[in-house]
């Protein structure tokens, strides 16, 4: 069982809450921090949709909640840069919505945050999930594709 009882989407959404609460709120924002908040969310949303079809693909879950679902372990195409891109994907985005709002100091700060609670509470548990799966098959990607990026 994973230690994240929290669906990681659900995570982002008050992750991104709070990041709305801590912004400027006056929407009045440089047009530099909304064109770099908007690409980032442009490459957010990308590198999710790449990573989701390739789980489609592959006929496997990509609901993380979902664990007894799992039926194949995806290591091609974005998969070969990192284990975890739906992540990365979440951690531009609140990047990026930070940036975007303002919140330039604390978008770093609360991103690290975010990366850091997601590393312990879900990729960790889901690792040793995989491990138990898919054994050294799983420890030889370990060793070849980084975590994050």
């Amino acid at each position: 069982m994973l230690d994240q009882k929290i669906p990681p989407a659900l995570l982002l959404v008050i992750f991104g809450i709070v990041t709305f609460l801590m912004s400027n709120q006056s929407f009045i924002f440089s047009g530099l921090s909304q064109s770099i908040g908007f690409g980032l969310g442009i490459l957010a949303i990308v590198i999710a949709v790449v990573a989701v079809l390739s789980f489609k693909k592959a006929k496997t879950t990509v609901n993380p909640m979902k664990t007894e679902n799992i039926s194949s372990l995806v290591t091609t195409g974005i998969f070969s840069y990192s284990r975890n891109p739906m992540y990365v994907a979440m951690s531009l985005l609140l990047f990026g919505f930070g940036i975007y709002m303002g919140t330039s100091l604390f978008s770093v700060f609360w991103t690290v945050f975010f990366i850091l609670y997601l590393t312990r509470f879900q990729i960790m548990p889901e690792e040793k999930l995989l491990i138990g799966i898919f054994g050294n098959e799983y420890k030889n990607y370990c060793k070849n594709v980084r975590r994050w990026i």
